[in-house]
């Protein structure tokens, strides 16, 4: 009885195991040869269970550097991998018509395409809204052109693709029934054209729909796609936040998508947003300089389960922010730095970032290593988050890559105007606006300003960060301004302030400090 006791236990404090498992395979490693060669084979990491239990691959033909992507079922049976040109089956052969994707691009890492799509978070499975059985592959490649006429950059995607993959086909192998359609297209003569890579998305909050976030080149316009049982809608633009160019580094959204993150590739900047899941907005632009000076490899991005904590990775330090501080850019704790120990050949230093289904934070290298970094308790603030750089020994050899896994899980925000699963088709007519509020911080006394809705009657909504409605108002006609009175009724923490009328809305952040 004891024994039984100990193990209910085990499982209890285990941290952020989720019941969902659509990220639970991870397919790791690189083999071109498709033949056992003893040091770089393939292997999979399969986090269904408590403890993470790996695979050898020895010879699967795949490799993945950099573009690293898979997704299982809800109970964690693996459906399908890929790296961005080709897509694997649970057998690990190639899907039926599931080769050659992103026609025409030459950017696959040493030009036969044996490692894929050299970028980051160059695509990304997700399950359609309207149908069980089948999933969207979000995609793209890039040219690289050095006679290019424009002396930056020399790399450049013109086109965002879709896939779209039928599990009930090939005796439930699963077959690509719509491969390459465009999602959106660009121009080079033009100037149009998409940053690489950092393909992320984040669940409606009616819970069923998804975001998909990509965004524009050499300009600070993110491009928004709304997938939902009617098919995919977009691009809806928004001017927010900084200048890219050409890529961008980790894209991130916290777990309970109120956030959304990206570190500057090769840069000491990150920059944080709030996140709409109802108007697929963002907000509250944030720069954080990460002041210790630029650090190479700057690049990798996830935040704890709990969503309050940001971590970064800079080759060769991780940092942990706390996005609930009145300053982030203070609440900076280096809470990593390089293992000085080969892992077999190489110090373990920092590369890409991923939240695994135990609540753990992994973190690769930037070159071959049999070990990755592991966050063991990311909810937990400075030191005590405790960051192993040799926290998880390999069975071969990884390099650069995780994949790139949205929260599969994020449920719908009850009580909020979405949860009626009214999608983006039917609110397209929706003009959107920000709040702007003072002070911010502020102890509960807040001065709202926002534009004229005009005759019409709006509702104002304050939701905590799980989306519970804590206070509600109804505002007169042609009101712009509101004094929000709520020392004394609501506690400390982060809201999210909402405004909506018949055909406007308008969302703005504020934090409450005692």
């Amino acid at each position: 009885m004891n024994k039984l006791i100990l193990i209910v236990a085990m499982f209890v404090c285990m941290p952020g195991l989720t019941s969902g498992q659509r990220n639970a395979h991870w397919i790791l490693g690189y083999n071109t040869s498709g033949f056992p060669n003893g040091f770089n084979d393939l292997f999979e990491i399969n986090f269904s269970t408590p403890i993470p239990n790996m695979v050898l691959l020895d010879t699967v033909a795949f490799a993945s550097l950099h573009t690293n992507t898979s997704i299982s079922d809800i109970s964690g049976n693996l459906l399908f991998y890929t790296n961005g040109i080709t897509i694997k089956n649970a057998f690990n052969s190639t899907m039926l018509n599931g080769d050659t994707l992103n026609p025409n691009c030459n950017d696959y890492y040493f030009v036969n395409g044996a490692y894929g799509v050299n970028a980051i978070q160059a695509a990304l499975p997700l399950n359609d809204p309207g149908n069980p059985n089948r999933y969207y592959l979000i995609h793209q490649g890039y040219y690289s052109d050095d006679f290019s006429a424009f002396p930056y950059p020399y790399y450049y995607c013109d086109t965002l693709y879709y896939s779209i993959i039928d599990m009930t086909l090939d005796s439930g192998r699963g077959a690509v029934i719509s491969k390459n359609q465009h999602l959106w297209v660009g121009s080079l003569p033009l100037r149009q054209l998409a940053s690489i890579g950092s393909l992320t998305a984040c669940k409606h909050a009616n819970g069923r729909d998804w975001w998909v976030i990509s965004h524009r080149d050499s300009s600070s316009e993110f491009m928004t796609f709304l997938i939902s049982p009617q098919g995919i809608t977009g691009p809806f633009y928004q001017n927010i936040g900084p200048l890219c160019l050409e890529f961008k580094g980790q894209s991130v959204f916290s777990p309970d998508g109120s956030k959304y993150a990206f570190f500057q590739f090769g840069g000491s900047r990150i920059h944080l947003f709030d996140f709409d899941r109802c108007s697929g907005l963002f907000s509250n632009y944030i720069n954080i300089t990460n002041i210790n000076a630029i650090h190479y490899g700057s690049i990798g991005a996830a935040f704890s389960p709990n969503s309050r904590y940001l971590y970064t990775s800079s080759y060769s330090k991780i940092v942990q922010w706390d996005t609930y501080a009145t300053n982030i850019a203070n609440s900076k704790v280096i809470v990593a730095e390089p293992d000085t120990i080969p892992c077999p050949n190489y110090n373990v230093y920092f590369y890409l970032m991923q939240l695994a289904p135990n609540g753990k934070i992994y973190v690769s290298t930037p070159s071959s290593s049999h070990c990755l970094t592991v966050i063991n308790y990311p909810d937990s603030p400075g030191l005590s988050c405790d960051a192993v750089p040799r926290g998880l020994a390999l069975p071969r050899s990884n390099g650069f890559s995780v994949p790139n896994h949205p929260n599969y899980e994020l449920g719908s925000i009850s009580g909020s105007v979405c949860d009626s699963l009214t999608s983006l088709t039917e609110n397209s007519y929706l003009d959107r606006y920000t709040i702007k509020i003072v002070p911010n911080p502020g102890n509960g006394n807040f001065r709202l300003s926002f534009p004229v809705f005009g005759n019409e009657p709006s509702l104002l909504q304050l939701t905590d960060v799980f989306g519970k409605i804590i206070y509600q108002t109804h505002l007169t006609a042609w009101t712009s301004v509101y004094e929000l009175e709520l020392k004394g009724i609501v506690s400390s923490g982060l809201y999210m302030c909402r405004i909506t009328s018949e055909n406007k809305v308008a969302i703005g952040k504020l934090i409450i400090e005692e």
